[in-house]
């Protein structure tokens, strides 16, 4: 016999796996808006999201490329060049910047709304669910489980002394074994 244990292929347990999502809106002026920049390792994320019912306006995903102010700059911009005519008929009225580089981006952007990770992905996944109580993210140079207990994030745990199961490992194991680009 074998000493290795198995278990059930994933997709048999696609159905319990619900994908959440913010409805877009489209942009009208005087719009009264939030912007979030995710500034991670290896990709920046940046949305503006309207106060008022919630949706998504624009949003922008790329490259940190190491250099973390020049992908926030490279996020403002595309998001400033979506807006069109209407970029100077909105009010952004807050910016929240969280991820590994959100100090340096927070300067960058000068705003107060500095956020950890930790904090961020729990206030996400109560958004969408009330009764979420744990959180794994897979970032590009670590990963955390995070524990939340009656809607407040109440422990966590961080692999940051190994890349096996961070992003980056992924992506590079994905493209080197099998061909796969991200």
């Amino acid at each position: 016999g074998h000493t290795f244990s198995y278990l059930a292929p994933l997709h048999n347990y696609q159905e319990l796996v619900e994908f959440k999502t913010l409805e877009r809106g489209i942009v009208c002026a005087g719009d009264h808006c939030l912007l979030g920049l995710d500034v991670g390792s290896t990709t920046t994320k940046a949305v503006l999201v309207r106060m008022s019912d919630d949706k998504i306006l624009n949003s922008v995903y790329l490259r940190t490329n190491g250099n973390p102010v020049e992908a926030s700059r490279a996020c403002f911009t595309s998001l400033y060049d979506q807006l069109g005519q209407l970029a100077d008929r909105i009010v952004i009225a807050g910016v929240g910047v969280t991820g590994s580089g959100r100090q340096i981006a927070g300067l960058y952007a000068m705003t107060g709304g500095v956020i950890n990770e930790i904090i961020a992905h729990a206030t996400g996944a109560l958004f969408f669910d009330a009764a979420v109580d744990t959180i794994f993210e897979i970032g590009g140079q670590d990963a955390k489980y995070t524990y939340v207990h009656k809607g407040v994030p109440s422990d966590y745990a961080m692999n940051d002394a190994c890349s096996a199961g961070t992003g980056s490992f992924l992506e590079e194991v994905a493209r080197e074994t099998m061909g796969v680009e991200m």
